[in-house]
């Protein structure tokens, strides 16, 4: 799941969560399926693909 951040710290700001019931990414990192961890992978490079936002600018996930 992904949506725009409400209080946006730059231009572009979306937030990717997981599907399944973690309260934090210290959950999620202990207790997803090694499946579930590349799903929100893959889920974060889709959404920046479609945001427009590379990697390869050498700024990360940053627009």
């Amino acid at each position: 799941m992904s949506f725009y951040d409400i209080n946006p710290q730059k231009k572009i700001h979306a937030l990717v969560i997981p599907k399944g019931k973690y309260v934090d990414l210290d959950d999620f990192s202990q207790n997803a399926s090694p499946e579930e961890t590349v799903g929100l992978f893959k889920g974060i490079n889709a959404v920046a693909k479609k945001l427009g936002i590379s990697v390869d600018t050498g700024k990360g996930y940053r627009a």
